[in-house]
């Protein structure tokens, strides 16, 4: 921002315009442009379903952003935002509810399990930020490539073993 210009083109960002004085400006928010009009759908389509499925979507997050031109870790960093948001969300309607084999009491979260997590997470928050200051985007792609197919093997082996033991 604030570069010199004679066109949009000029600009470094998507999100860049070039003004009347010939300095590139972060555009607003509104009006939006048809392909954010699209991403706004996929992104709330993407949360919906993975809160339904029980995880946050951080890495539908991540690639939703490359619609826009961010970089990877500017990606990252938006998609930790967002986990946190949707994970909020997701505790807070269950908050009520009660937990469905003990009806009687309990409720839908174990709260130690859960104080059990957070201070892992944290850790492995803290962890992940410095991993993606210092490894290149290409390793943290290749890394995120291989964790997700290792995610994704394991389950389809185990929605086949559920599905045998129900047959």
């Amino acid at each position: 921002m604030g570069l010199a210009c004679q066109a949009d083109s000029d600009c470094n960002e998507f999100y860049e315009f070039c003004t009347d004085n010939n300095v590139c400006k972060h555009r607003l928010i509104f009006p939006a442009r048809g392909i954010e009009i699209a991403a706004y759908f996929i992104f709330a389509l993407l949360v919906a379903t993975s809160n339904f499925g029980g995880i946050a979507g951080g890495f539908g997050f991540i690639c939703l952003m490359s619609m826009f031109g961010f970089d990877l870790k500017t990606s990252i960093i938006l998609s930790n935002a967002q986990i946190f948001i949707s994970s909020i969300i997701r505790i807070s309607t269950g908050i009520g509810k009660p937990h469905p084999e003990r009806k009687t009491h309990g409720t839908l979260y174990n709260f130690n399990v859960i104080c059990l997590i957070i201070p892992a997470a944290a850790l492995a928050s803290a962890l992940a930020t410095v991993i993606n200051r210092v490894i290149p985007d290409l390793v943290i792609v290749i890394l995120y490539a291989v964790v997700l197919t290792g995610v994704f093997v394991y389950n389809i082996m185990r929605f086949i073993t559920v599905v045998k033991k129900e047959t």
